[in-house]
């Protein structure tokens, strides 16, 4: 009874996805909206310096990252956000198995 088994399992990392950050209120005055598929025509928000404080626990419920780092530019600026700031959530998953 205690002979012949085995522990077997598989492990799966996956990065996130990355954030891109938009303002939905053109304060650059460039006449046109992202369009949700390759951000053409879309405008920045400005982002302070200092640590985004990136909540690894999503279940928490505390946010994701420190929005108050982030801010309308002046009116006719691009931003200075960059698109992609930062990444999302990863993944890390074990599954396991006794044969």
């Amino acid at each position: 009874m205690t002979k012949g088994w085995a522990i077997t399992g598989i492990t799966r990392f996956g990065s996130g996805l990355p954030v891109t950050l938009i303002n939905p209120n053109d304060t650059a005055l460039i006449g046109s909206f992202n369009n949700g598929v390759n951000g053409v025509g879309f405008s920045n928000l400005d982002v302070a310096p200092g640590p985004l404080q990136l909540n690894g626990s999503p279940r928490n419920g505390q946010p994701y990252f420190d929005t108050s780092l982030f801010s309308l530019p002046a009116l006719g600026s691009p931003g200075s956000a960059s698109r992609r700031l930062f990444y999302g959530p990863g993944m890390a998953k074990w599954d396991m198995a006794l044969v």
